[in-house]
């Protein structure tokens, strides 16, 4: 929103600029065409201000429409109108002063539409205060390990931070039974921003695996793809695992 005033001011000087220039070149024109009471070099340098100024203009109002698509393909129409718009929305208006945060939800694939209206329950996962939360708009990104559709939701920002997580319950899902496991909380580590499990190969060896962290059951996580029943998991270690994982990879300079 910054740099798109900025934007807007800077074509409104060109614009303001390019009228005395206009007036200008449009009197010694006159000028030198009555008996050449000014030089044609004096018109000629009119002339020039004034295209500079066009030209100012031109590249002032480019650089605003780019931001303004910039901010488009970043935040959705939706929040890009409030943005522009001369009286910022009250939401609007609360999460640039930091009031509320902006909520980015994810849904699981199976899930129905959300509508303008929608009011959701969050809350944080180390958190039990549950915090309402209002519809936005359609989130512009997805979510990393759930395919399901992206929604922005406005919350008070006290007991919220940037990067934190958060879970709801939205009672969206359709009405049709799906079979899976359920992934227990202990079995869960994180890596680069996902859930991940160990899966026992056989005896000595472990293979790591996503896991899809959007519905949360109790004692756990359900997954109804991607694991099968009788899969074993780590529940204790899991961690240890991630480190001698890594750890594994580094090469030792002593080795050839």
């Amino acid at each position: 929103t910054n740099k798109l005033a900025m934007a807007n001011t800077e074509a409104d000087l060109a614009r303001a600029g390019t009228q005395t220039n206009q007036q200008d070149y449009q009197r010694l024109k006159l000028l030198n065409a009555d008996d050449k009471n000014v030089s044609d070099r004096a018109v000629q340098a009119a002339e020039a201000l004034v295209k500079a100024d066009l030209a100012r203009i031109k590249n002032a109002d480019a650089n605003y429409q780019a931001i303004k698509k910039t901010l488009q393909l970043q935040w959705g129409e939706t929040l890009t109108k409030l943005a522009t718009q001369t009286k910022p929305a009250p939401y609007l208006a609360a999460l640039l002063t930091r009031k509320n945060v902006l909520v980015q939800m994810s849904l699981r694939s199976d899930s129905k539409i959300l509508a303008q209206g929608t009011t959701i329950q969050i809350q944080s996962l180390n958190d039990a205060q549950v915090i309402s939360a209002t519809y936005v708009s359609p989130a512009m990104q997805t979510d990393s390990f759930n395919g399901g559709a992206t929604y922005y939701f406005s919350a008070p920002a006290e007991r919220l931070r940037v990067g934190m997580r958060v879970k709801s319950q939205v009672s969206t899902i359709d009405a049709s039974q799906t079979t899976g496991v359920i992934i227990p909380n202990s079995a869960l580590v994180w890596y680069g921003g996902k859930p991940w499990v160990y899966i026992k190969q056989d005896g000595e060896s472990f293979m790591r695996r996503p896991v899809n962290a959007s519905n949360e059951v109790t004692g756990g996580w359900f997954n109804a793809a991607g694991f099968k029943a009788g899969d074993e998991v780590v529940v204790s270690g899991a961690q240890l695992l991630l480190s001698e994982e890594f750890k594994y990879q580094i090469k030792n300079e002593n080795e050839d």
